[in-house]
């Protein structure tokens, strides 16, 4: 009995080596972008852009004082750092597959699509930026990033010099905040 459990303890180990050596090059590799020259971030616009196509992905590169999203269809906004209000952050999970998924769920015996539906999810960060454009009115853009990199744009933003709110990930609403009605 003993065998069987460090067998399973080592073969446990050694899948997580891969995975942590990973993470950790990942990490180093935001670390070096923070404290580089340019950050570039790949995103999906899902509010607020005053462009032609305004769901179209593209990325944001933050560099000399300045925020440029430049979408697919080579489309750009410019924004000024200094012109940044506030940064706020959310996370959210969506179920990935669509239809085929949705389909294969409902050909799995005796319940079994349920544990799909358990795994088929997939984590994404929310970005709202609130600026002032040349006249001072103030407009906001949402943009949609791979986990993670919510965090680590509002870094490269304050380490740039924008001036934003407390850190940390709005979190959903939990039932005794709405239930109080203090608003």
């Amino acid at each position: 009995m003993t065998r069987l459990i460090r067998n399973l303890l080592i073969s446990a180990a050694l899948c997580l080596v891969p995975i942590l050596l990973t993470e950790n090059a990942l990490g180093q590799k935001a670390a070096d972008e923070t404290q580089g020259e340019a950050a570039t971030f790949s995103v999906r616009p899902v509010l607020g852009l005053q462009v032609p196509h305004p769901n179209a992905p593209g990325s944001i590169t933050v560099q000399e004082g300045m925020v440029r999203f430049e979408n697919t269809k080579h489309e750009v906004l410019l924004l000024s750092i200094t012109s940044i209000q506030d940064l706020l952050l959310s996370r959210q999970r969506k179920q990935v597959g669509g239809v085929p998924m949705t389909l294969g769920k409902a050909a799995i015996p005796f319940g079994g699509g349920r544990a799909v539906s358990l795994v088929s999810h997939k984590t994404y960060d929310d970005v709202a930026i609130v600026y002032r454009d040349d006249n001072g009115a103030i407009h906001g853009v949402i943009f949609e990033l791979p986990a993670e990199a919510g965090l680590q744009l509002r870094k490269v933003l304050v380490s740039h010099g924008a001036v934003v709110g407390p850190d940390g990930l709005s979190t959903q609403a939990t039932r005794a905040e709405v239930g109080s009605g203090n608003y």
